[in-house]
């Protein structure tokens, strides 16, 4: 009798206990679910590079106020590691993220936080750090090549509304 009773004990014990995951967040997880532009950036140095050298992409930067304020945060940031970038919409103002393994910079203009091991520098003092599992960035995790210096997607449904800002 008193083992049919501990054994009840032990099957309940069990299966009242939850699943302890020991998987940590990622880059990807951390990007704003509303997010309209990811950019995803293996080399920072070669990326600036890119901009520098781009008549095109300089256009954009020096159009944008706030693109210009995201490049020169960038310009402070003093090291290598991938970074992923999340621009989006928050009260009718464009803002963004800087994602990236303990980001090294000279000076911060911004807010900073630290999720686990990440860390996200935001040009939006409301942002609140958040696991995300959204779709769009999901899909730009499974595309994102590992042989680029950078890439960038768009969510098709908001790049419209995104360039008449």
């Amino acid at each position: 009798m008193n083992y049919k009773v501990l054994t009840v004990i032990i099957v309940f014990f069990f299966s009242s206990c939850d699943k302890i995951s020991n998987k940590s967040a990622s880059l990807y997880d951390l990007v704003p679910e509303n997010s309209e532009l990811v950019i995803s950036i293996k080399n920072l140095s070669k990326f600036k590079s890119s901009i520098n050298n781009n008549n095109y992409l300089n256009t954009i930067v020096n159009s944008n106020l706030k693109v210009k304020n995201l490049i020169s945060q960038l310009d402070k940031i003093n090291d290598d590691s991938e970074l992923l970038i999340g621009l989006y919409n928050y009260n009718n103002t464009t803002h963004y993220n800087i994602i990236g393994r303990e980001i090294h910079n000279d000076s911060l203009g911004n807010s900073k936080f630290s999720f686990e091991n990440i860390d996200i520098i935001t040009s939006n003092s409301n942002y609140k750090p958040k696991v995300n599992k959204d779709l769009f960035v999901q899909k730009f995790k499974k595309i994102n090549q590992t042989n680029t210096n950078f890439s960038i997607s768009m969510d098709s449904l908001k790049t419209k509304d995104f360039f008449k800002r």
